[in-house]
């Protein structure tokens, strides 16, 4: 009796385990195409977490999950031996190496009696030996994709293990709230900055416009005095009663005595010419005199004294 009992107990932990590295996390449904993974390593059917995200219904134990970016897609090695016509469900009696997946290393199969992680780089999943193999060269064995260590994630982790993910992702949490808070910080302190920027070059740029308006208002009044005084040039007013009437210019004219004088000297530079020179002289000196005024000029009287000598 006592034997049956410890059989039993071992065949349900085993089924138990069997069935958290075959069925969906979310739902108890068989994995199926599109398993996605967590950071804490619980595995789901990718159209489960895609319904409870649109419908706004994860569980408490997944709200660590709020974006599809917060899983990424795990990549299974076949098992070539298992017959897929087999329909997995949760609980199911048989052999332990029944299982659609195993290590592409070391073939071991996933059902829950060995550990296995995946590579958060690339989505595949290896055994904890298949992966010690790969450590040293940190490349892929499937895709031959670099990763490092923090890329590993336990797949289905042990209690102790899960509780000690957690504590990292909290601290993890508090960590980039620290530093969105020191973003925000800094972007608040560049905006004050660039805000206090724009405003001096916009009290600076309405001083200038001041500026600008001024001269601009002296050069239009300027040009407006301007006009003024050409229209006043151009157009004098006309008084009814001047009290100052401008005279219009004439040319001088010469009096008429002066006509006659030079019209005389003239006429003797003719009789100079001729032969009778005193007979035409003296009667020329008579008619000087006796036309001419007593303002004569001295000069035509020497002149007609010489032609009458």
């Amino acid at each position: 009796m006592v034997k049956t009992k410890k059989t039993q107990k071992k065949s349900d932990e085993s089924l138990v385990k069997k069935a958290r590295w075959l069925a969906c996390a979310l739902t108890n449904q068989p994995l199926q195409q599109r398993i996605v993974c967590d950071a804490f390593g619980n595995v789901f059917n990718k159209e489960a977490i895609l319904k409870c995200l649109i419908e706004k219904t994860m569980p408490e134990g997944f709200n660590h999950i709020r974006s599809i970016k917060d899983v990424f897609d795990l990549h299974f090695t076949r098992n070539q031996k298992y017959d897929e016509t087999q329909q997995i469900h949760v609980g199911m009696e048989g052999s332990l190496l029944d299982s659609p997946f195993e290590c592409p290393l070391t073939g071991k199969p996933v059902n829950g009696q060995h550990a296995f992680s995946a590579l958060r780089s690339c989505g595949h999943v290896f055994s904890d030996k298949g992966l010690q193999e790969i450590l040293a060269d940190s490349n892929c064995f499937v895709c031959q994709k670099h990763f490092r260590e923090s890329d590993v994630v336990i797949l289905n982790p042990p209690e102790d293990v899960l509780f000690e993910l957690r504590v990292k992702f909290l601290e993890q949490m508090k960590e980039k709230k620290a530093e969105r808070k020191k973003e925000k910080v800094k972007d608040t302190k560049t905006k004050e900055k660039a805000n206090e920027k724009t405003k001096e070059k916009l009290e600076k740029d309405q001083q200038k416009g001041k500026e600008v308006d001024k001269e601009k208002v002296k050069n239009e009044a300027n040009t407006e005095k301007a006009k003024e005084e050409t229209k006043k040039r151009k157009i004098a007013p006309t008084d009814p009663n001047p009290s100052n009437p401008k005279k219009p210019k004439t040319t001088p004219q010469q009096p008429p005595n002066v006509r006659n004088v030079m019209a005389v000297s003239s006429s003797l530079n003719q009789i100079s010419q001729s032969h009778d020179l005193k007979k035409q002289s003296s009667n020329a000196y008579k008619s000087i005199f006796s036309t001419a005024p007593s303002f004569a000029p001295q000069y035509l009287t020497g002149i007609v004294k010489g032609v009458i000598k």
